[in-house]
């Protein structure tokens, strides 16, 4: 009985580790304000600007901010407040003078982008040149 008690005191600590982990890794949903004020206030980080929800382009996306450990607030040019579709359910992009192009993940570095990664780049090149874009640019900016 005491090995049994054990084993599971041991496997129960990486479980209640990885739990307990307060950072939220890949893609976050964000309204027109949520990153206006990253902006605004000069944060560093990553923005996706996309047009579509569901595309293997995001997957990878999301797969490889997971596997780099990094976060990207997402948003959606037809979904401006996250939840519901823009009124007159067209594409709205207000950030398009510093991130003009959809399904792009962008770097910003003190409120300004510094590097950008369009997602519909060759699809055999695009996940090891998205992982090296998100480590490179990541890790030079932390």
């Amino acid at each position: 009985m005491k090995t049994i008690k054990a084993l599971f005191l041991i496997f129960s600590i990486p479980v209640l580790l990885i739990a307990c982990s307060s950072e939220k890794h890949g893609t976050i949903d964000a309204s027109t304000e949520e990153v206006q004020e990253m902006l605004d206030t000069g944060q560093t980080g990553f923005v996706l600007i996309i047009d579509e929800k569901e595309s293997q382009l995001l997957r990878n996306a999301e797969k490889a901010l997971l596997e780099k450990e990094q976060t990207a607030l997402q948003f959606d040019v037809f979904r401006n407040d996250v939840s519901n579709e823009n009124t007159d359910g067209l594409s709205n992009n207000p950030f398009r003078h510093m991130m003009p192009y959809v399904n792009t993940i962008y770097y910003i570095e003190k409120g300004n982008v510094v590097a950008e990664f369009s997602l519909e780049t060759s699809q055999q090149k695009h996940k090891k040149e998205l992982e090296e874009f998100i480590e490179i640019v990541g890790d030079s900016h932390e």
